[in-house]
């Protein structure tokens, strides 16, 4: 279950526990206030999953140049950059 729901700052604030329930299974909430966006609440577990993937990443090209014997070129650095951007 995923998507964004938008709730006022009022309802937020009494429905809270309930918010986090629909945070919960992927939901993304944002709050208003007087019909403008103020906050977007989110899974938590999104940003570091994201962190690690990269730390994986990082660590995977560390072991591939030490067992290359080599020197890593300009162009592999660039390609590395934009890699798992989306």
């Amino acid at each position: 279950m995923q998507g964004t729901i938008e709730v006022g700052a009022f309802d937020a604030k009494t429905h809270f526990s309930e918010l986090l329930r629909k945070i919960e299974k992927g939901i993304r909430v944002t709050v208003t206030k007087n019909g403008r966006p103020i906050a977007t609440l989110t899974k938590a577990t999104d940003d570091t999953t994201r962190a690690c993937d990269a730390c994986r990443r990082i660590e995977a090209r560390a072991k591939l140049i030490a067992s290359r014997g080599k020197p890593v070129t300009l162009k592999e650095i660039g390609k590395w950059k934009t890699d798992g951007r989306a």
